[in-house]
């Protein structure tokens, strides 16, 4: 069973079980404490880019699994390719018959609170004219991978695939 509490109240839950416990159970608590306390330590920036690569990363591995496309992180001309961490743009970078076959602006999104009408504005601002549309493919810590795209395009995309 999971259970979501912000900060204020994990810290409330922190102090009340330290007030309220007497020292033998304060002994048995402490791996309790010790995880809710790590809780409520901000997440480095170091590790919030590394989530953020690897789901673009496994993103690139998928679209070129799909299109039987050699996919290398390390060759900076290879057909898709993940834009690294800060730099402007989109996150997924496809080229040449990638781009033909898979033609959409992609964003990824590794947070736990994802705000769409931001992450649409900017891969829209990202879209370039030979982009049929968006995919904002996002993830939180210990659920599936999720794809929001426009109402449209999935009836596009479905229309093409019973209608071919």
């Amino acid at each position: 069973m999971n259970i979501s509490l912000n900060g204020k109240e994990l810290e409330f839950l922190l102090n009340m079980f330290l007030t309220n416990l007497s020292l033998p159970n304060k002994i048995k608590f402490n791996t309790v404490y010790k995880k809710l306390k790590r809780a409520l330590m901000p997440i480095k920036i170091s590790s919030r880019k590394a989530k953020g690569r690897n789901l673009q990363q496994q993103v690139c591995r998928d679209i070129a699994n799909i299109l039987d496309i050699e996919y290398n992180q390390q060759d900076d001309n290879c057909l898709i390719h993940s834009r690294e961490m800060g730099q402007a743009g989109k996150d997924i970078i496809l080229r040449g018959i990638a781009k033909e076959r898979f033609p959409y602006s992609i964003e990824c999104k590794s947070v736990e609170n994802l705000h769409l009408d931001k992450a649409i504005k900017q891969i829209k601002y990202n879209m370039t004219k030979e982009d049929i549309g968006f995919l904002i493919i996002h993830k939180k810590k210990n659920q599936p991978i999720l794809v929001t795209l426009e109402w449209e395009e999935l009836c596009s995309l479905l229309y093409r695939e019973y209608n071919e």
